[in-house]
């Protein structure tokens, strides 16, 4: 009998002691669960900032060359085209302004003109032109940036300071006045003084026979110099001070972190623009001053069939080339047909510009003295014949060399950004604009069509 009690009390113990057991691992399996959930969360948590803070804004949009453009530098940039957009608006709103106040006529066309282009902004408003305008440029900048680089083209410091004070006004070396106007004095004139007659009776009454009226006066020259009018001398710019200059530099500054820029982006820009003017300067003294000109007659028709009778005609030798330039100009009615005439010694450059490149391909490739087949031209969808004269390679004047040194930057750049290997676009920039310059853009879009545009003065 003793030892039932005692059974009862291990196997109540050993009970107990289970018990306490399974509340002990509960406990544990619930902390441990509540520590693997807070860790969870702080991941999560982790990687919706990162996501949002880190890899968002570094995500690349485009790439240039193996240099990435990324999402925070082209929103920065989708900002700044905003903010110049604004920027311009107002300022023509202004004008505008100014313009009908003065009440002057003669600003007509000035007002009108103006009224266009605040028009022609409700397009460019949009978050799609923003977002593709400011991609391009920054695909531009990067590309400046490198074909700088690889010609060993820099810009100093220096430079760009100068740059930055010559735009806020402030001049390290005193200006050269401009010249003042000395009016001369002019020589003097000859005034008439009065003819005074004096005629007596018996001279009257003998007026009717030989005798002559004689003056009692001569003319007297008399000085009356008429001073010229005096110009007016302009103003020459006033350089401000450093404290002022400082203060530009400062409010440029901040304009640039305003919109998510770091502060140096002020100078950087500058400094890009410097390399972008040396870069077409290096282009341009590329240019070669010397190209093929041409002589050439030529048919210009409206309609690919006139076109294909004159070419067949010309072809089978049943028209000369000079007649046919003569009843292409001649035939008016009931329209006229086309145009014609004689191109004497033009560069490829105005070839190119006034005729098209097909046309030019076939002066190049085309025999002398051989009329061609028909031309069809993109450069104005019209249809050509012409006949080579002579093709030489002679000095470009100096319009064609200005605009061949202007265009070689302007092509360059283009068959860069058209180069899928140099230039690749990763990303819509329409799915990256900000929240924030969304909700500007329509605003502004919706100033811009709520606005009545100012009537022109009468």
């Amino acid at each position: 009998m003793p030892k039932k009690p005692i059974l009862s009390q291990r196997v109540l113990e050993q009970h107990t002691l289970t018990r306490y057991e399974r509340e002990r691992r509960t406990r544990k399996l619930v902390v441990i669960g509540s520590i693997i959930t807070a860790i969870v969360v702080v991941l999560l948590i982790g990687a919706a900032v990162y996501q949002k803070l880190v890899y968002e804004p570094n995500r690349a949009v485009a790439d240039v060359n193996g240099e990435p453009i990324t999402v925070s530098q082209l929103q920065s940039r989708m900002r700044l085209q905003f903010a110049d957009l604004t920027y311009t608006y107002s300022q023509l709103a202004s004008s505008i302004q100014q313009l009908q106040r003065a009440n002057d006529p003669n600003q007509t066309f000035l007002v009108q003109f103006y009224q266009r282009q605040m028009q022609q902004m409700y397009n460019q408003a949009s978050a799609e032109q923003i977002g593709s305008k400011a991609l391009d440029a920054l695909i531009t900048d990067d590309l400046v940036r490198q074909e700088a680089r690889r010609r060993g083209i820099t810009v100093s410091q220096d430079e760009i300071q100068q740059e930055i004070e010559k735009s806020i006004g402030y001049y390290r070396v005193t200006l050269t006045p401009f010249p003042t106007y000395t009016p001369v004095t002019p020589a003097p004139t000859a005034t008439a003084t009065p003819l005074t007659m004096s005629v007596s009776l018996s001279q009257t009454a003998a007026l009717s026979g030989t005798t002559a009226l004689s003056p009692t006066a001569a003319l007297t020259p008399t000085a009356t110099a008429t001073p010229a009018p005096t110009s007016t001398p302009r103003l020459q710019p006033t350089s401000i001070t450093l404290a002022e200059l400082q203060q530009g530099k400062d409010r440029g500054a901040q304009f640039y972190t305003s919109l998510g820029y770091p502060a140096s982006e002020f100078e950087r820009t500058y400094e890009t623009n410097l390399l972008t003017k040396k870069l077409q300067e290096a282009m341009a003294g590329e240019v070669p001053t010397m190209t093929e000109h041409y002589r050439f007659d030529y048919l210009r028709l409206n309609t690919v069939q006139t076109a294909t009778l004159y070419a067949d005609e010309l072809s089978a030798g049943k028209i000369t080339f000079e007649a046919a330039i003569s009843q292409v100009n001649t035939i008016t009615r009931p329209v006229p047909i086309g145009s014609a005439g004689t191109q004497d010694w033009v560069s490829s450059i105005a070839v190119e510009n006034q005729f098209g490149n097909e046309v030019l391909a076939a002066l190049t490739g085309g025999t002398l003295n051989k009329p061609s087949a028909v031309i069809t031209a993109t450069l104005g969808g019209d249809y050509y014949v012409i006949l080579p004269l002579e093709k030489a390679v002679r000095p470009l004047n100096a319009s064609d060399l200005s605009q061949a040194q202007s265009k070689a930057y302007t092509d360059w750049l283009a068959a860069q950004k058209a180069d899928t290997k140099k230039v690749q676009r990763l990303i819509d920039p329409l799915t990256v604009v900000p929240a924030d310059l969304k909700n500007k853009i329509a605003s502004f879009q919706s100033q811009l069509v709520g606005q009545a545009t100012p009537a022109a003065p009468k």
